[in-house]
């Protein structure tokens, strides 16, 4: 019979149960920072890829934010000022002129169109003292049944004087050039005095006629004093225009 053997000491090492071993406490503590790791790892990739995420959907929902402004932009009607349009005018509210009736006397305010009735005649006016002799623009005619103009000279004097008759109107004015239209401005302006003009050579008249029976219309005429003699006679040299109706 063998007896067993005793270690001592010296011998195998006695193994205490329940007791981790040193070598497999260091492989759980590099098992767990290589699983702590991982999880950082895929904890930092999950939070790069929701930013990543967050950030595309932010730029997504700029860009279409700023396709609908402009598209809001042309959608919205520009405002136009409305058309202003006169109203229409009335038949009866025309600026046509009228006629005259039969038998008025022209008027000097509106324009006119004169035409010749003659040119450059020459009237002789021979009288005595404190006499009178009249003068018809008309025809012309010294002496004439529709007179317009009135030639007296008193006793004493060599200056006689001029003045109008019947409705005749006239103007005094400074040149025998002058046009129809412009005699037709001064008669309206600057009419000649009732008690008439102290006759002087070279003196111009304007005179608008008032037509008598041989007249078919009135006329307007330029009178320029053409000359005077020494026992007071007077000659007048006579131009004038028909006046239309």
């Amino acid at each position: 019979m063998t007896t067993p053997r005793n270690f001592g000491s010296h011998g195998a090492a006695n193994v205490q149960p329940g007791v981790p071993r040193p070598e497999r406490r260091a492989g759980v503590h590099r098992l767990l920072t290589v699983v702590f790791s991982a999880a950082a790892l895929l904890l930092a990739i999950v939070a790069v890829g929701l930013s990543w995420l967050s950030y595309a959907r932010s730029g997504e929902a700029l860009n279409r934010a700023a396709t609908a402004v402009p598209a809001q932009t042309s959608a919205a009607p520009t405002p136009t000022a409305p058309e202003v349009t006169d109203p229409p005018v009335p038949p009866d509210e025309t600026d046509e002129p009228t006629a005259d009736p039969p038998g008025a006397d022209p008027s000097i305010d509106v324009p006119t169109e004169y035409k010749p009735a003659y040119t450059g005649q020459s009237l002789e006016l021979s009288i005595g003292c404190n006499s009178s002799i009249p003068v018809d623009l008309d025809e012309p005619r010294v002496r004439g049944a529709g007179p317009d103009l009135v030639y007296s000279l008193a006793c004493g004097s060599n200056v006689g004087t001029i003045a109008l008759d019947s409705d005749a109107q006239a103007s005094e004015v400074t040149s025998s050039s002058i046009p129809p239209d412009e005699c037709a401005d001064r008669i309206r302006t600057s009419p000649l005095s009732p008690e008439g003009s102290a006759v002087r050579q070279g003196r111009v008249y304007c005179v608008m006629t008032s037509p008598g029976p041989a007249a078919e219309s009135a006329k307007m005429a330029v009178v320029k004093i053409n000359a005077i003699t020494g026992d007071g006679s007077v000659v007048l040299r006579v131009t004038a225009w028909d006046i239309p109706k």
